[in-house]
């Protein structure tokens, strides 16, 4: 006698949080994965619909159709994207297409839904514990859509009673995605190394393994709904990081003077934004957030997910 799995919906499947997820629940659940893009899933016993989120009437019909108990909603335009993108866009797909992916888990009876957001949607002063409640003053288009959508899914679920959890993350790596490291500790990738001044300042991160492990715990949980950072409970300082990752490739390391790179940055951000009138990829803002040294307090999480035990070094460097 086959068992009737529950059914998780999955947008945005061929993402790199959602691939990782797909192992940890194909096993237990039915997966329906949905995508844009064309691409096959070779290896993911899974449903694959390919839909674009923001064709609101085929969207319904996925949902009337394959009735599913819980999604799973990670689909968004992101910064890696966003030199390609207009406020228009990132209003269209992380806003509007969310709404209404929100008002078809109530319409379609879903037990609980998972949204993905960020944790630029806060205002981040320097050397701060940021929590749930923390102000939010996000600085781009990718963060004041993430927050709107928030909001929406918020007084829906006040609404209707749809169990929800709003998953702020911090900058997410894993062994085999480590962008959001290398953006910040290489000049060259697996060649040159930096770090400004001692090197004593750090990143608060979030392995994808603790997303997993948040993910799986709040679809078992009875009667949860909230918001939850989701970040790396223990920090290294970038000095550290930067030491694990030359004995892992060799590379050399050097020893960045903080004033002069932001003088030159400056100039650089300047000359393009004022005098040529482009938008720049080099910003002081992108050199601040180094500085930040924030701490995304993740207590609220840990009381759906026993431990988020995931962290640099035994996701990447064990």
């Amino acid at each position: 006698m086959s068992v009737i799995l529950e059914k998780v919906l999955v947008t945005g499947v061929n993402g790199f949080v959602a691939k990782n997820i797909l192992k940890s629940l194909i096993t237990q659940y039915e997966i329906i994965g949905v995508s844009v893009e064309d691409v096959n899933m070779t290896g993911f016993d899974i449903t694959y619909i390919q839909a674009d989120i923001a064709d609101f009437d085929n969207i319904s019909r996925i949902f009337e159709e394959y009735k599913p108990d819980f999604v799973i909603h990670l689909a968004a335009i992101v910064h890696k994207k966003s030199m390609l993108a207009d406020y228009d866009a990132f209003y269209k797909i992380n806003y509007l297409a969310s709404e209404n992916i929100f008002k078809n888990c109530v319409s379609n009876h879903v037990k609980k839904i998972l949204f993905s957001s960020t944790v630029e949607v806060y205002d981040l002063p320097e050397n701060a514990e940021i929590f749930e409640n923390s102000t939010i003053n996000p600085p781009s288009d990718y963060g004041k859509t993430k927050i709107m959508a928030e909001k929406s899914l918020i007084e829906t679920a006040q609404d209707s009673g749809l169990n929800y959890a709003v998953m702020r993350f911090a900058p997410v790596y894993s062994k085999e995605f480590m962008l959001n490291i290398d953006r910040r500790i290489y000049l060259k990738k697996n060649k040159i190394l930096y770090y400004f001044g001692k090197g004593d300042y750090f990143f608060n991160m979030c392995s994808v393994n603790n997303i997993v492990d948040f993910i799986s715990a709040f679809i078992e949980k009875d009667h949860v709904s909230g918001i939850y950072n989701i970040s790396d409970s223990e920090t290294f300082t970038v000095k550290q990081i930067v030491l694990l990752e030359k004995e892992k490739t060799n590379s050399i390391v050097i020893k960045m003077p903080y004033y002069l790179t932001v003088l030159a940055i400056s100039i650089v951000e300047f000359v393009i934004t004022k005098l040529l009138r482009k938008k720049s990829v080099i910003t002081r803002y992108n050199i601040d957030k180094i500085f930040k040294c924030n701490i995304f307090n993740n207590h609220r999480a840990l009381t759906v997910v026993n431990e988020l035990k995931w962290n640099i070094k035994n996701t990447i460097y064990s």
